[in-house]
């Protein structure tokens, strides 16, 4: 077959078969590593910025209120203070909470979003309550012992479920660098395999090809 092409084509041929096997492990190496950056992506994107907004949630309920709280009672904040103190950290919870919510989440993380809902509502109306009370004297009033104890069982729930979110934040990043270590190995095994096979391609091609175009010219 190959002694029925003139010798510029097998020439040709010898040039375009290296270049053909090399334009497809390109595009096969540009596919695993276009999948490689989209689970990167995922891990920001879907894993690593959500813990970042649950942590905010974190610190601005179950940290910054409680702490403002326990100031105004000790004095060391007035009433605009607190207020002040409560509204900021309402903002940033409130915030982040929203943001957390509208990213791509998992079924385990659905579930545990809906288990957190009601516990951030009750610290919300818990603060509301507070608030409310400031005016007539009835949160500087209230006695230690049972203020504390309503305080932290309405707050800690909260702050559990919350760390519950983190938790599965770094179990599913986690499962997602597995992930991409076992592409990246798939992919390395590939290219070894596929480069291989391509360089014996074409040394077999480049030999034929050579013998051919050598035998017409004797």
């Amino acid at each position: 077959m190959l002694a029925q092409l003139t010798v510029r084509t097998r020439l040709l041929l010898l040039a375009v078969v290296p270049l053909l096997m090399l334009i497809v492990v390109i595009g096969m190496a540009l596919s695993k590593a276009s999948k490689i950056n989209d689970s990167f992506h995922e891990l920001y994107t879907d894993r690593m910025r959500p813990i970042s907004q649950v942590k905010v949630v974190s610190d601005a309920y179950a940290v910054a209120l409680v702490d403002a709280l326990h100031k105004y009672r000790a004095g060391i904040f007035d009433e605009s203070a607190l207020r002040k103190a409560f509204s900021d950290a309402r903002g940033r919870g409130d915030t982040a909470w929203a943001e957390y919510v509208a990213h791509n989440k998992t079924t385990a993380e659905n579930g545990r979003v809906e288990r957190t809902k009601p516990h951030l509502l009750k610290v919300q109306q818990m603060a509301d309550q507070y608030l409310g009370q400031i005016g007539n004297g009835q949160l500087l009033a209230a006695e230690a012992g049972p203020f504390n104890r309503t305080l932290y069982d309405t707050f800690d729930p909260l702050g559990g479920e919350l760390e519950g979110l983190i938790s599965l934040q770094l179990s599913e990043g986690e499962r997602l660098n597995v992930e991409t270590a076992t592409q990246y190995q798939s992919m390395r095994t590939s290219f070894l395999l596929i480069g291989a096979v391509a360089l014996v391609l074409v040394l077999v091609a480049a030999l034929l090809i050579s013998q051919s175009i050598i035998r017409s010219l004797v």
